[in-house]
C-alpha cells in the first residue's frame, strides 16, 4: 500500500524527543519500521524554524538547522515550514497577587498546513493511506473528511503515552511511538550529502547505556537456559573473558552494557553467538545516562543497579 506520511513536528519532538537521546531521528527509517510491508511513497515534516531566546539556549537554532540537514538527506522527505513567535505576555501569578511578564513561544501555522496538504493529497489520491504523527485534535476534521467523504483510510500515531480519544474516533487506526522504535530509527553520528560531511550536534551525543533482554530477561539468563554448559553448541562460542561477571554477586540486579561494553560485545562476535542460540525475540533497550537507581558495581563494560 503506497503511504504518506504528516508529521507535526512540534508535537513529535514535545511528546516523545525532548530530553531523551533519540533526538538524531530518521524519519524515514522510523517510518520504514513502524509499515514495514507499505511503500513510503512521501513523508512530508511540519515545523518552523527556531529562534534564539535571550534566556534560553543559543545554540539551538543552529542544532535544529544541522538537522534539517540530516533530514534533506532522504529522498522522500519534504519539510514545510510555519512560523515560530516568541514575544512578552503578562500572566497573573498563581497566588493571585499581581502579574509578571514573560517570554511565551510559540509556533503558528503547523495545524493548518498539515490539514491543507493532508485533504489535497486525498483529494488528488496521491496516497492509498495517510498517517498522521500528531496528538493535535485540531486535525479532528480534516481526518474525518479523508476517512469518512473521500473512503482512505488514515492511521494516527500518538507521540504522547496516550491517543487523543477526539482522533482516535475518527480514525481508521491508531499506534503509538515507543523508545525501542526511535532507538532503532537514529541517524548515523557523521552524515555526507552534496556539500560535504557533517556531524550529530555534540549536546544531542549524550552518554547511553544499553539493556538486553530476551521476553523480560536479561541475555545472558536465557543463553544459560536455551544453551546449557553441556549443549554442544558452546563449542562455537567467543571468548568472552574480557567481561568480569559480577551480576551473579547481586541478586535481584539488573545489568547494563556502557557504550564500550555494548561495542565489544557485538565486535567480540559474542552477541551473533547468543542470537544464535537463544529461542525468544530480543529487544535492546537504549537508556540515557544516569540510569535510575543505586548503582552497585560500574567498570568499563558495564553497569550493574539494584532492582526496583
Amino acid at each position: 500500500m503506497k503511504i504518506t506520511v504528516y508529521i507535526d513536528g512540534f508535537n513529535l519532538y514535545y511528546g516523545c524527543l525532548r530530553d531523551t537521546p533519540y533526538l538524531w531521528l530518521d524519519l524515514h527509517k522510523m517510518c520504514r519500521l513502524l509499515f514495514p510491508h507499505d511503500e513510503i511513497v512521501r513523508i512530508k515534516y511540519f515545523t518552523a524554524p527556531i529562534r534564539d531566546r535571550k534566556d534560553g539556549d543559543p545554540d539551538r537554532p543552529n542544532r535544529q538547522q544541522i538537522y534539517f540537514r540530516a533530514l534533506r538527506t532522504i529522498p522522500c522527505l519534504e519539510i514545510i515550514e510555519g512560523v515560530f513567535l516568541t514575544h512578552v505576555i503578562s500572566m497573573k501569578l498563581a497566588n493571585g497577587k499581581g502579574y509578571a511578564q514573560v517570554i511565551k513561544s510559540e509556533e503558528k501555522g503547523t495545524d493548518v498546513n498539515i490539514a491543507t496538504h493532508l485533504v489535497h493529497d486525498a483529494h488528488t489520491r496521491s496516497f492509498e493511506r495517510a498517517v498522521v504523527i500528531s496528538n493535535d485534535s485540531d486535525l479532528v476534521t480534516p481526518i474525518r473528511i479523508v476517512v469518512q467523504d473521500l473512503n482512505i483510510p488514515v492511521t494516527v500515531i500518538s507521540p504522547f503515552e496516550k491517543n487523543n480519544i477526539q482522533l482516535k474516533s475518527v480514525a481508521t487506526s491508531i499506534k503509538r511511538i515507543r523508545n525501542g522504535l526511535l532507538s532503532a530509527s537514529q541517524f548515523e553520528t557523521i552524515i555526507h550529502d552534496e556539500m560535504g560531511e557533517f556531524h550529530k550536534p555534540e549536546k544531542w551525543s549524550l552518554p547511553r547505556c544499553y539493556r538486553i533482554t530476551v521476553d523480560g530477561a536479561g541475555i545472558y539468563e536465557v543463553v544459560s537456559k536455551d544453551c546449557p554448559k553441556d549443549d554442544p553448541r558452546r563449542a562455537n562460542k567467543p571468548d568472552g573473558g574480557w567481561l568480569i561477571k559480577k551480576g551473579l554477586e547481586f541478586p535481584r540486579s539488573v545489568s547494563f552494557w556502557t557504550e564500550n561494553g555494548f561495542r565489544k560485545y557485538k565486535d567480540s562476535g559474542l552477541f551473533d553467538w547468543h542470537k544464535s542460540v537463544i529461542k525468544g525475540k530480543i529487544l535492546i533497550e537504549e537508556i540515557p545516562r544516569p540510569i535510575p537507581g543505586d548503582v552497585l558495581y560500574e567498570d568499563e563494560y558495564q553497569i550493574i543497579v539494584n532492582r526496583h
